[in-house]
């Protein structure tokens, strides 16, 4: 609640929060993993990037040991 003094002055307190989200580059992401085996792309990312958690790569088709060396097949998905 506003309190005024009797110099005509008014105080209150108020709290104000923000939240910061780190954005990440996908085109940093996709030169980091471009034609690399999968568990080196993630160690790659984790010490390139502020990562939250580790990265998750799927490869299309399953079996494929390494990421597309091609950027326009590698899709960067961030939550």
């Amino acid at each position: 609640q506003p309190v005024s003094s009797e110099n005509g002055s008014t105080r209150w307190t108020m709290r104000a929060e923000r939240r910061i989200v780190q954005q990440i580059n996908a085109a940093q992401v996709t030169q980091i993993v471009q034609g690399v085996g999968r568990r080196d792309a993630q160690a790659r990312l984790e010490k390139s990037l502020p990562l939250a958690a580790s990265p998750e790569i799927r490869l299309s088709p399953a079996w494929w040991p390494w990421v597309p060396i091609v950027p326009f097949r590698i899709s960067v998905v961030t939550q």
